[in-house]
């Protein structure tokens, strides 16, 4: 069971006052800990190395998008960005079957020995997203439609709609209970999979009513949503508990999260603007490159449209111009820079992916940086953010630069970005975008932005590295709390329960210390040899009109500015 941004900072002090009693009775039965995320813990890598027991630089997917490499054109990732096996392809091949509902970056589904319903990287309820695809007109029937979005979530601009989303991710939740309760009678399975992901999205937009120490507390609305993440864990702990009620004796249960949960920076960072004080990054003439006080208009305007406007009108116009809104957003992307004279530039659409790539001659379509000069490029862009302090405290804004090489490796390195800013340690910040300007004043490398968390638009809550997982069954041990676990060790693990061979080329290990036995006890850990010629995943990618429906969710959930 997938807990999406599941943390112990809340569980465990809810469990402890009697207030979640499933999760407080799976602790006191169970092995527990600190899953350790990927870096950066984002919700597609994290559950991908999952899935796959590999590293992005195995698999190939770092983000919920990836430049395309004969353009600076942003592409949006999905399953066809994944170049390694899943779990469940690999169980399937050795004709165990199994049930996947929900798990983010499982679209278009995999043929597998048994069924699939795709998770938040879907397109919309029209899309062929079910396997079998005859299963899904057997679940609108028996069941009921399965809805793919919070209504109101991208606009939660008072009380009334907020109120509406939060009772819209119990109905969801509950609906998707009912959904894998049918299935669990209908087709009984090895292996089966579920998230949950309410969890994660009532902790991005309702973290500031919690807390009394968010910058942005809101002490009045707290009145009415500050158990709204409770709420939201509490039915997390109901559905639990029905659960178990269906397992047998032999059943093991695994909890687990992509990654934990805690407040929202106050600190804004303007990484391409600071590239371009630094003389790493240039600007073109203005008058050569789309005016700023258009392309200020047309972001308002998209922003108004975004916020105001009903999810069902708002597929429509997307619907009407498709083309359009995506090359106009790829040319408000990039459109003031002038690439024969930039050396590295930042993505800057999600304030969780701070990542910066230098503008290499050979890999990019106007690069200009040569391959030895590269070092040179890399280690003066990290001495000047490693030099960049906060103007009121003086503190250090970024703790923590990672090459990409030393976190990743696999033959997918290349599709990573050059360097991976920590935004979650220390005093942390948030990623904005630089360009367009407002004003030629407007030159703020990093700002304490003043005002209240704008519902549906900002988050006031975002993803830290510490997750969560849980072990459950007869031949786990009882009250064990183990740490140094990482998400690449959840597949090993349950391919050793299941009694099959792990492949060797997994970056994961069996975590043998949660079984009762001792490591001499257990049964040998099987390990099978994997070609890597074989890993490869042929599948479709989106098309043009997926492709802005997926913006348009993500815009939603606030992982897309």
């Amino acid at each position: 069971m997938g807990i999406d941004g599941g943390t112990w900072d809340l569980i465990l002090p809810w469990a402890g006052q009697g207030r979640l009693p499933h999760f407080a009775m799976l602790l006191k039965e169970g092995t527990w800990g600190t899953l350790q995320s990927t870096i950066p813990p984002v919700t597609a890598p994290a559950w991908t190395s999952f899935l796959t027991g590999k590293n992005p630089g195995q698999h190939g997917l770092y983000d919920f998008f990836e430049i395309d490499p004969d353009n600076y054109r942003i592409e949006y990732s999905c399953a066809s960005s994944r170049k390694a096996k899943t779990i469940w392809r690999i169980l399937s091949d050795r004709g165990k079957r199994v049930g996947v509902v929900n798990v983010p970056m499982t679209y278009p589904p995999e043929e597998i020995n048994g069924y699939m319903i795709s998770g938040m990287d879907t397109p919309d309820e029209d899309s062929p997203f079910i396997y079998p695809p005859s299963l899904k007109e057997e679940i609108w029937r028996e069941v009921g439609r399965i809805r793919l979005d919070i209504h109101h979530l991208g606009y939660m601009n008072n009380d009334r709609k907020r109120d509406k989303v939060l009772k819209e991710f119990i109905e969801q939740e509950l609906s998707r209970l009912k959904l894998i309760l049918y299935l669990f009678e209908r087709d009984p399975v090895d292996a089966f999979m579920v998230v949950f992901n309410s969890t994660d999205q009532v902790q991005h937009h309702f973290w500031h009513y919690m807390d009394p120490g968010h910058p942005y507390f809101d002490e009045k609305s707290a009145k009415v949503f500050g158990d709204a993440i409770f709420r939201i864990y509490q039915c997390i702990d109901e559905i639990i508990g029905l659960l178990l009620k269906k397992f047998s004796d032999e059943t093991a249960l695994i909890l687990m999260s992509d990654h934990g949960f805690g407040p929202t920076s106050p600190r804004n960072l303007y990484i391409n603007r600071y590239l371009e004080k630094i003389g790493i990054l240039s600007l073109k003439d203005e008058r050569k490159s789309i005016s700023r006080s258009f392309s200020t208009f047309m972001s308002k305007i998209d922003h108004f449209l975004r916020l105001n406007l009903p999810p069902d009108l708002k597929r429509k116009i997307t619907k009407l111009f498709p083309w359009a809104r995506a090359q106009l957003e790829s040319y408000l992307s990039f459109s003031m820079i002038d690439w024969s004279k930039t050396k590295a530039y930042a993505i800057e659409i999600s304030s969780t992916s701070p990542t910066i790539w230098v503008n290499l001659k050979g890999r990019n379509p106007q690069g200009i940086v040569p391959s030895h000069e590269y070092n040179d490029v890399i280690e003066s862009i990290r001495k000047a953010l490693y030099e960049l302090r906060d103007p009121i405290d003086g503190s250090q804004v970024v703790s923590k630069i990672y090459r990409k090489e030393e976190i990743y490796h696999g033959k997918e390195l290349n599709k990573a970005p050059d360097l991976i800013l920590s935004w979650w340690e220390g005093k942390g910040f948030m990623v904005k975008q630089s360009f367009p300007r407002r004003s030629d004043k407007d030159d703020v490398i990093l700002e304490y932005p003043s005002g209240m968390v704008q519902g549906g638009q900002d988050w006031s809550g975002t993803h830290t590295p510490n997750g969560i997982f849980l072990f459950y069954g007869k031949e786990i041990k009882k009250g064990e709390r183990i740490e140094g676990t990482r998400i690449v060790d959840i597949a090993p693990t349950l391919l050793h329960i299941l009694k099959e061979a792990v492949p060797d080329d997994m970056d994961g290990r069996v975590l043998t210390e949660i079984f009762e036995k001792s490591r001499e006890e257990l049964e040998p850990i099987g390990y099978q040899s994997v070609s890597p010629e074989g890993e490869e995943e042929t599948m479709d990618t989106y098309s043009e009109e997926d492709r802005l429906k997926i913006k348009k969710r993500l815009q939603d959930l606030g992982y897309l500015s």
